[in-house]
């Protein structure tokens, strides 16, 4: 493939990519107000507490098979038919797990409630099973078109179940509703939208390849979801499910951002960079681009989210307040989630998924501690306080070591200098700032209910943000029209390009 049909390739797999993490987020940012809304931080709280339980049983069912998938540069039948046959088998294994295990985590959390949600939730791990073979391939093959197609229908679908259930007063069941919609509908877009069926040939061959790799990958994801969501652990376990309500309402606006802008940029960064894993300059040059897409996108997004939480959470009423001051402050792990977005793509394209492994499970250990200590030290503390505690725990945790550790992977691995490094977030960081200054300078000056003050603080701050954006940091500019006007058609007419993650939604 020449050059410029690569590059083209890149940019239209990078808008489909964007199209799907961006609406799935904008979706899940509607439906999770209503049902926030409607439902109230106890029965919302009581909802993540069983999804963040079936989410580690789905991650272990995955065993890494994705991304061993994706990262193979040749990949046969049997490699497709072995890595399908060993989900299914497993994820019907850890279902099974899920439901036996749901009365130990209800007596864990001190929640008996719990036990029944968890069991009503155990079958999105089995979905979920049945979509992780067709999903890798589509994302191998770049097809996001598809997958972002797919998906948005899934999130709009479950989407709906869900306020239609919380209206009829179904209570957590709208929540439940709304997992099982969602998963079901995109097994059904997924297995329509691919052409690949699981055959019968599975050998120990093509198992013990898959799980050479996979297996550090899994590794890998078990660290990543303690260190990621030992606070949604443990706010359960320490406080119960109204200050998990409260503390989860914050942390999924950042999640969303997060997602919305960084997700894309993870979909694509391991096919992108894996068929480059044995040239060190094109693997170098590939990782600062996407670096510098991760982070330019999402801070100015996130400073907007900091100017709206107060007037955002009082339209859902007083419950809600205290999740303005937890987005505040996760915004600044959002931030540090944008910096390190491309660290484990990288190594996991450069053949070291157990260095990976490693380094995520030093900060999983790091990060459990943390969010323990700040847990018995919160005891006593109110609701709110208690929220904002655990959110600033979190905080501190990815402003220090997680930062550290990242500038010491981007120098071994890509050659980069942490000095510029730490340059080329400057000019994002300035329009943050900016922002920062115009939104709350509007929240206070301008007078009116709380809806048409979100309003117009909204409009005003996102309206900073891209401006300075597009004039501020190289390149945002060019790649917005790029994309306008759609990828190039001729050779010669496409330069590089200036600027160098389902179900479970909406709790």
């Amino acid at each position: 493939m020449s050059s410029s049909a690569d590059r083209s390739r890149f940019l239209s797999a990078a808008r489909w990519s964007y199209a799907m993490d961006g609406g799935r987020q904008i979706l899940s940012v509607l439906v999770t107000f209503v049902l926030a809304a409607l439902l109230g931080p106890e029965t919302f709280g009581l909802a993540a507490m069983a999804i963040v339980y079936v989410l580690f049983v789905d991650m272990v069912q995955r065993q890494g098979m994705a991304s061993a998938l994706i990262q193979r540069r040749v990949l046969t039948a049997e490699h497709r038919d072995t890595g399908f046959w060993m989900v299914l088998l497993t994820s019907v294994v850890m279902t099974v797990v899920s439901v036996l295990g749901a009365e130990w985590w209800a007596g864990v959390n001190r929640t008996p409630a719990l036990e029944g949600v968890i069991i009503r939730l155990s079958p999105l791990v089995l979905l979920q099973g049945l979509t992780t073979v067709q999903q890798a391939l589509l994302r191998r093959d770049m097809s996001f078109r598809l997958l972002a197609t797919r998906t948005l229908t899934a999130v709009l679908a479950g989407g709906t179940v869900g306020i239609l259930g919380a209206l009829a007063g179904w209570g957590v069941d709208a929540l439940i509703a709304q997992q099982l919609t969602t998963a079901g509908v995109t097994v059904v877009g997924l297995w329509n939208a691919s052409d690949w069926r699981p055959g019968r040939r599975v050998t120990r061959t093509a198992a013990r390849e898959l799980l050479g790799f996979s297996s550090g990958a899994f590794l890998t994801s078990l660290a990543v979801f303690v260190n990621n969501r030992a606070d949604a652990l443990l706010v359960g376990v320490f406080f119960g499910p109204f200050v998990v309500g409260i503390y989860r309402l914050g942390s999924r606006l950042v999640d969303l951002v997060v997602a919305a802008l960084v997700g894309p940029v993870q979909q694509l960064a391991l096919p992108v960079l894996a068929p480059h894993q044995h040239d060190p300059d094109a693997l170098a040059t590939r990782l600062s681009r996407l670096s510098r897409i991760s982070v330019a996108g999402t801070v100015p997004v996130l400073a907007c989210l900091v100017v709206v939480a107060d007037p955002l959470t009082a339209t859902l009423g007083g419950s809600w307040q205290g999740s303005a001051a937890v987005i505040k402050v996760l915004c600044i792990v959002g931030v540090v989630r944008a910096i390190v977005a491309v660290d484990g793509p990288v190594l996991q394209a450069a053949g070291h998924p157990f260095v990976q492994a490693v380094v995520t499970a030093g900060l999983a250990v790091l990060s459990a501690i943390t969010f323990a200590i700040a847990g018995m030290a919160l005891r006593d503390a109110g609701s709110d306080a208690q929220a904002l505690g655990m959110a600033v725990s979190r905080a501190v945790l990815f402003a220090t070591p997680v930062l550290v550790v990242h500038l010491l992977i981007v120098r071994r691995f890509a050659g980069t200098r942490p000095s510029r490094e730490l340059q080329a977030l400057g000019r994002p960081l300035a329009v943050g700032v900016v922002v920062l200054v115009v939104g709350s300078a509007l929240d206070i000056l301008l007078p009116g209910p709380t809806i048409v003050r979100l309003f117009a603080v909204s409009c005003g701050s996102a309206l900073a943000a891209v401006t300075l954006t597009m004039r501020m940091v190289p390149g945002c500019a060019e790649l917005a029209r790029r994309r306008l006007r759609g990828p190039p058609t001729t050779p010669g007419a496409g330069d590089e390009p200036p600027v160098d993650p389902p179900a479970f939604a909406g709790v």
